[in-house]
């Protein structure tokens, strides 16, 4: 290049003028390179690494449903409280606000699962739709509808591609409506359900300990094939602990009321009167449940239910209907009780001596076209026990069998 090309030159010009300032500006570029590089490769990487071991432990825990020691650990292994403390920032102390959510929301701590849950997020759109469905439970537990129609809606909304985990949540959301009165919003709901067209719907019952008899018989009006109605005699004994002690001062009067009507039911008619007998007053009523929703048509597709060893109560009662109605394939290890019906209304006392604390029925359920009494568990149609290896890594191997056969 000539003398007169350098001197005209505008780059060569710019960089004689500016050296010193270019020089600091290539320095500085270089400083913050090798400090992220070094932030990155000798700082974060070891804490990603070490949080991830320690949540190894935490993960299987999990998975075997041991919310206390998911949380605390097991006094060897740390727990996810430990991770989100000790390793913020991280991926795994991330993924540790899930676990703490989920957990405590198992543990009935509703609060510090929405505080946790709230605190997660992940670009993994199923998980993440999980974690907004349970925060809709939460508040749904605590008694904060509005917040809980609004994550159920947000779940429900947030992975439409995945039909069950969306249908599941807009369905709570549809619930909810109803039970508080705003039936044009439910129906709304319900549609939105019925238009997603799902072919294929599973049921997971395990590790479900039942408690809630008026759920499971709502279920089954959600997926019945034949609408006439189910009978079962409930058999009660009165006292301080029975489901009619245990209502408010305004369920009490709505109870009586209901059952003051003229266009009463018998069944609501006599257990009015049972209501109002002394305590150790025993007594069968026949209840009928009748199948049919006036604001959707049930789901008439392909069901399949999953249990285990903790399907119980309700839920065993649930998996005997769902049996003797060929609803569909049962899979899983067998519940722990039979289809000839449940114990229901569980309450608690503290014995005076040893103030120890107790739980027991004060509720009998049996089916009323049952003839005789059973002491057989209710086997799947398709037996599967999980093996060491899948639980240590994790691996659900009903829901492998599943996506295998369909």
């Amino acid at each position: 290049m000539s003398e007169l090309q350098k001197e005209n030159h505008p780059f060569l010009d710019f960089v004689s003028k500016n050296k010193k300032v270019l020089t600091y500006t290539v320095t500085a570029i270089v400083v913050a390179l090798v400090a992220f590089f070094g932030y990155t490769e000798l700082y974060q990487k070891p804490r990603e690494e070490k949080a991830a071991d320690v949540m190894f432990t935490a993960e299987k825990y999990f998975a075997m449903d041991s919310s206390s020691l998911v949380l605390n650990g097991d006094g060897q292994s740390k727990g996810v409280l430990y991770i989100i403390k000790e390793f913020g920032g991280t991926k795994a102390a991330n993924l540790a606000k899930y676990y703490a959510g989920i957990s405590y929301f198992r543990m009935n701590d509703y609060n510090k699962s929405v505080e946790y849950l709230k605190d997660f997020s992940t670009s993994a759109k199923q998980v993440q739709a999980i974690a907004y469905g349970t925060i809709g439970d939460a508040y749904s537990e605590l008694k904060n509808t509005d917040e809980a129609l609004n994550y159920y809606k947000k779940a429900g909304g947030h992975f439409p591609y995945d039909e069950a985990i969306s249908s599941e949540y807009l369905y709570r959301a549809a619930s909810l409506l109803e039970l508080n009165g705003k039936a044009d919003e439910a129906v709304e709901i319900f549609k939105e359900i019925k238009d997603k067209q799902v072919e294929s719907l599973v049921i997971d019952l395990r590790n479900n300990t039942g408690g809630f008899v008026g759920l499971e018989e709502y279920l089954r009006l959600l997926i019945a094939n034949d609408q006439s109605s189910t009978k079962s005699n409930y058999v009660y004994k009165r006292s301080a602990h029975d489901r009619f002690s245990t209502l408010s001062f305004q369920q009490r009067l709505q109870f009586k009321k209901m059952g003051r009507h003229r266009n009463s039911s018998e069944a609501i008619r006599r257990e009015l009167a049972f209501y109002q007998s002394p305590f150790g007053t025993s007594d069968t009523i026949l209840i009928t449940t009748q199948l049919k929703n006036k604001y959707i048509l049930p789901y008439t597709g392909k069901c399949t239910l999953l249990t285990n060893g903790l399907t119980m109560s309700a839920s065993a009662n649930f998996t005997g209907w769902f049996r003797s109605a060929n609803r569909g394939l049962i899979v899983g290890t067998p519940c722990m009780g039979t289809s000839t019906g449940t114990f229901a209304n569980s309450a608690q006392i503290t014995l005076p001596n040893t103030l120890l604390s107790m739980s027991f029925s004060t509720l009998k359920i049996t089916p009323a076209s049952l003839n005789a009494l059973s002491l057989d568990p209710i086997i799947p149609d398709v037996l599967i026990y999980p093996t060491q290896t899948q639980l240590l890594n994790n691996i659900d191997p009903c829901l492998e069998y599943l996506l295998i056969k369909q």
